[in-house]
C-alpha cells in the first residue's frame, strides 16, 4: 500500500528493537550473577509497596484494569482514522459542521473527566477521602489560590493546555492536512485539481494512523529505555525538549505544506513527542502536586484545556488558511510553554 507501508514497517522495526533491548536489559538486571554487589534494585513490584495487597490481588487488579482499559482505548483508536473522512468525504458535510460534531464528543469526554475525580473519591473506602468529601467549598477556593500563587503549578497547567490542546487539534486536522499536501503535490506534478479525485489515489488513513500510533509507542519506549523520568530534574528536562520538538513538528506542515512526505514525518515526530510527553508530565505532576488535592488540581488544570479546544474547533472555517492558523497558534503556545518550563521547572 504505497510508501506508507514502508513507513509503518520502519517504525514497527524500531519499536521491536527497543522492546528487545529493554527485555534483555531487564533480564540482565534481574540476574543475581550480573548485579554489582551492594547495588539495589531500582524497580519494585506493586506488591512490595507498604499499602499494597498480596501479589494475587495485585495481579487480579491489573488484569481487570488493563482489560477494560485496552478495550476502551482500542474502541476509541479504531474510529480515529475515519472520523474526519467519514463526515467530510462520505457525508459531504462542511468542515465547521464536522468540527462541531468532533467537539460534541470532546465536550462529553471533558465533562466526564471533571466528574471522575469526585466520583472516584466518593467510591473510595478510605476514611481520609471520606472526610475530604465533606470539606466545604473553601477548600476548592484554597486550591485555586494555590495554583495561582505557585509558579510550578501554573507552568504545569499552561503546558497541559498548550500540549494536550495541540494534540486534540492535531487529531482533527491531520487528515485534511495530508489530503491537502497530496493534492498540492499532484498539482505540482501537473495533475489538475479538478481531476484529483480520478488521478490522485486516496490516502490509506488506517495505515497512516497505525504509523502514528507506532511513532507514539516509539516515544514512550525511548523514554522508558533511557530512564528519562527517574526524577524531577530529568522529567522537566525531557518535557522541555519534547515541547521544543513538538513546536517544530507543528510548524513544519505550514512551511512544507506542498510536501506530503514532509507533512507525514512532521506529524510522526509530533506523535513521538506525545509518547514522551505523558510519562514526563505524569512524573512532574506526581512530584509537584500534593496527593491530598491531586484530583481537584488535575480537574482544574483541564478547564483551560477544554476551553481552548472547544473555542478553536468551534470557530473552524472551510479551507487551508484556518488550519494553518491553528498550527501556528499551537506552535506559538508550545514555544511559550518552552519558555515557562525553562524558567520555573528546569
Amino acid at each position: 500500500m504505497e510508501i506508507y507501508a514502508a513507513y509503518f514497517t520502519a517504525l514497527t522495526c524500531f519499536n521491536l528493537a527497543l522492546f528487545t533491548r529493554q527485555h534483555l536489559l531487564t533480564r540482565t538486571k534481574r540476574s543475581p550473577h550480573t548485579s554489582p554487589e551492594g547495588e539495589e534494585e531500582e524497580s519494585i513490584s506493586l506488591a512490595d509497596l507498604p499499602d499494597s495487597p498480596d501479589k494475587q490481588a495485585v495481579w487480579d487488579f491489573k488484569r481487570i484494569y488493563f482489560g477494560v482499559y485496552i478495550l476502551a482505548t482500542a474502541a476509541d483508536w479504531l474510529q480515529g482514522p475515519y472520523i474526519y473522512t467519514l463526515y467530510k468525504d462520505d457525508k459531504s458535510l462542511p468542515e465547521p459542521t464536522v468540527a462541531a460534531l468532533f467537539t460534541t464528543g470532546f465536550v462529553a469526554a471533558a465533562t466526564e473527566n471533571l466528574a471522575v475525580p469526585s466520583t472516584t473519591n466518593s467510591l473510595s473506602p478510605s476514611t481520609e477521602e471520606k472526610d475530604h468529601q465533606q470539606q466545604s467549598s473553601a477548600t476548592v477556593q484554597a486550591t485555586y489560590r494555590d495554583i495561582l500563587c505557585d509558579g510550578r503549578l501554573l507552568t504545569l497547567a499552561f503546558t497541559t493546555t498548550a500540549f494536550e490542546g495541540s494534540m486534540y487539534l492535531f487529531v482533527f486536522f491531520w487528515s485534511p492536512a495530508l489530503k491537502a499536501a497530496r493534492a498540492s503535490s499532484a498539482s505540482a506534478r501537473g495533475v489538475s485539481l479538478e481531476n484529483a479525485g480520478e488521478n490522485v489515489p486516496g490516502l490509506p488513513f488506517g495505515l497512516i494512523f497505525a504509523s502514528f500510533m507506532s511513532a507514539m509507542m516509539l516515544g514512550s519506549m525511548t523514554t522508558s529505555a533511557m530512564n528519562l523520568t527517574s526524577n524531577l530534574k530529568t522529567s522537566s528536562r525531557l518535557t522541555l525538549h519534547t515541547v521544543a520538538l513538538a513546536t517544530i513538528a507543528l510548524v513544519t506542515p505550514v512551511l512544507a505544506k506542498s510536501s506530503e512526505t514532509g507533512v507525514f514525518w512532521a506529524f510522526a515526530l509530533f506523535e513521538i513527542c506525545v509518547g514522551m510527553y505523558f510519562p514526563a508530565m505524569s512524573k512532574l505532576k506526581s512530584e509537584v502536586v500534593e496527593e491530598k488535592v491531586r484530583g481537584k488540581v488535575y480537574g482544574m488544570m483541564r478547564v483551560p484545556l477544554n476551553l481552548f479546544v472547544v473555542l478553536a474547533l468551534g470557530s473552524t472555517k472551510e479551507g487551508d488558511a484556518y488550519r494553518h492558523t491553528m498550527f501556528r497558534t499551537a506552535g506559538t503556545l508550545l514555544l511559550i510553554a518552552f519558555v515557562v518550563i525553562a524558567r520555573y521547572l528546569d
